[in-house]
């Protein structure tokens, strides 16, 4: 179920939003839910971007920001793991 489809059945039964989701069992906040667009803004640290970059590029395998964090604090990068982890692709 789609938003594009709710507002159909509200345009086509004449029903309210409000019902049409309580039917379908959808909140009506999920229909005007509008998701941020964190990728737009620049980053305040791109040679952290970049470090991350080259030990995503070096591992075989994928790591999560805690392992990527504890490896950059080895190498003496200084961050947060909420930064690594809004870096994360």
């Amino acid at each position: 179920m789609t938003r594009g489809d709710i507002q159909w059945l509200t345009r086509t039964t004449g029903c309210s939003v409000a019902m049409v989701c309580r039917v379908l069992g959808k909140p009506r906040r999920w229909l005007y839910y509008q998701r941020r667009s964190g990728r737009g803004r620049p980053l305040r640290r791109p040679e952290l971007e970049e470090s991350v970059r080259q030990l995503l590029g070096a591992s075989p395998t994928s790591y999560g920001y805690r392992r990527i964090h504890a490896l950059l604090k080895r190498r003496g990068v200084a961050c947060n793991p909420k930064t690594v982890w809004r870096v994360l692709p």
